[in-house]
């Protein structure tokens, strides 16, 4: 166990909106952060939590505030790494994200995080979008503080596992919203997720999530009431139950500690960086998106009839620690 941080400079806040790794988020970071210093915030839509999250980090008298999204699982010494990298940034930079090990993905990339220096945070507070403004709601907070002299880092420092363990619904949502955030995944991630959707419910199910949020000619939310009609009805088709809570109990941390061993403190210039604005009209330009729609359509009639002969009732995805890349 790393030894709690004993500095008041820092506030750690978690974004949660029902994750089912939320316990197990708030253990790991009991272990590298007093309790006194950590702090939940529980609000849709998404705007609204990042607001009050800064307006925390604004009250608090902190010098630095990190946010975490209740979907992350932190590795050891993780808190401590993003700090070292952060101190040493010119006094102009407004915030840090390091790496984390994705899910969906299947590699590193940046999500869930963020360090940020909270004399820059009145700013960050003008600068959040309206409501259902933005798909990326934080990254467009962030280029606007860029804009006014106020850059942010995105580094090599891996600070853990991300979307591991998640509710069904909940992964639907998210595959939905990358449907239309990543269009570039028809080329790259689908055919990973085609080869493993028959051993792993979770990636069937964000088969669906991306392939209806592909095509929708409505811009997506990332409001974690939204789309539970439609993940409901997915399940329903895949022959799958919604999974079990995840508690705090020995058997659930042990299962954390295996997601998390084989996991990189760093991953330096192999990480994968997120696309940062490419929208789904400039795929279009470049006959992306008409040859995606074949490719999803011809995937799904090919994955058709195994869909339906998957196992019922699966509760929990398969203990399978993240690969390196």
């Amino acid at each position: 166990m790393t030894a709690p941080l004993s500095q008041s400079g820092l506030l750690v806040v978690i974004r949660a909106a029902g994750e089912r790794t939320f316990e197990a988020c708030y253990a790991l970071l009991l272990q590298q952060v007093p309790p006194g210093q950590i702090q939940v915030v529980d609000q849709r839509p998404f705007e609204a939590a990042l607001r009050s999250c800064y307006e925390l980090g604004i009250s608090s008298g902190a010098e630095w505030m990190m946010t975490v999204d209740a979907d992350v699982l932190i590795r050891p010494g993780a808190v401590k790494d993003l700090q070292g990298v952060a101190n040493a940034l010119p006094e102009q930079y407004a915030a840090v994200e390091g790496l984390v090990h994705d899910k969906l993905k299947g590699r590193y990339r940046e999500a869930g995080h963020h360090l940020y220096r909270v004399k820059y945070l009145t700013k960050a507070l003008s600068a959040v979008p309206e409501d259902g403004e933005e798909i990326r709601p934080e990254f467009a907070t962030l280029q606007r503080l860029s804009r006014l002299g106020h850059p942010f880092l995105k580094c090599g420092t891996v600070f853990g596992i991300h979307d591991y363990e998640q509710f069904y619904r909940d992964l639907y949502r998210k595959a939905f919203v990358h449907g239309q955030k990543h269009p570039d995944w028809v080329e790259g991630v689908l055919p990973r997720w085609k080869r493993e959707a028959d051993s792993d419910p979770d990636v069937a199910v964000a088969l669906r999530g991306y392939c209806d949020g592909f095509q929708s000619l409505t811009q997506a939310r990332i409001d974690t009431r939204t789309y539970a009609d439609r993940a409901g009805r997915t399940l329903h088709e895949l022959g799958l139950r919604e999974k079990a809570s995840l508690g705090k109990d020995p058997a659930t941390l042990a299962l954390v500690e295996a997601l998390l061993a084989n996991v990189d403190s760093t991953v330096g210039s192999e990480a994968e960086r997120s696309m940062g604005g490419r929208t789904t009209e400039g795929y279009r330009k470049r006959g992306l998106v008409v040859r995606g729609l074949d490719r999803l359509g011809s995937l799904l009639n090919r994955l058709g009839d195994r869909i339906q002969r998957r196992a019922q009732g699966r509760l929990l995805t398969p203990r399978t620690p993240p690969h390196k890349t």
